[in-house]
């Protein structure tokens, strides 16, 4: 009788090695598309706010002025990613203060019963930057392998 016996030691110690290799490169996916989508939605603020519908009249008055979304920064310097493991969330997060989440998912959506008109930022960047996005994991899960 001839007992062969296989191990899969090896191949098991170079799988290990993969998979961390793979862990590392997403989280360094997550870090740079986090760094890069808060960088654009901060842009998108402060570049591309020509096509927002304009301030009312009333709000002019009331404000003194008739710049959109940005009156003190104080939501726009709230916008943050965080990593959630499996997925990261890039915007004005619950945690911001002052109710700032709150103002931005009003800006992002529109508040039809108070008449303000939406003046989104966050899915307008998502849009654009989709695509580079995905390149970004692409390119970071190949550099860690």
């Amino acid at each position: 009788m001839i007992k062969v016996k296989f191990s899969g030691t090896k191949a098991f110690s170079k799988l290990a090695k993969t998979t961390a290799s793979l862990k590392l490169g997403e989280e360094f996916a997550k870090e740079m598309a986090g760094k890069k989508l808060k960088a654009e939605m901060k842009r998108t603020i402060d570049k591309e706010m020509v096509n927002w519908p304009a301030l009312s009249p009333v709000t002019v008055s009331r404000k003194g002025n008739d710049k959109i979304l940005v009156e003190t920064s104080e939501m726009r310097d709230s916008i943050d990613f965080k990593d959630h493991g499996k997925y990261i969330t890039i915007g004005v997060h619950e945690d911001a203060p002052n109710n700032r989440s709150l103002i931005a998912l009003i800006h992002e959506h529109g508040a039809p019963d108070a008449n303000i008109p939406a003046r989104p930022f966050m899915q307008p960047t998502w849009d654009r930057e989709k695509r580079e996005t995905i390149k970004v994991f692409d390119r970071s899960l190949k550099k860690f392998l």
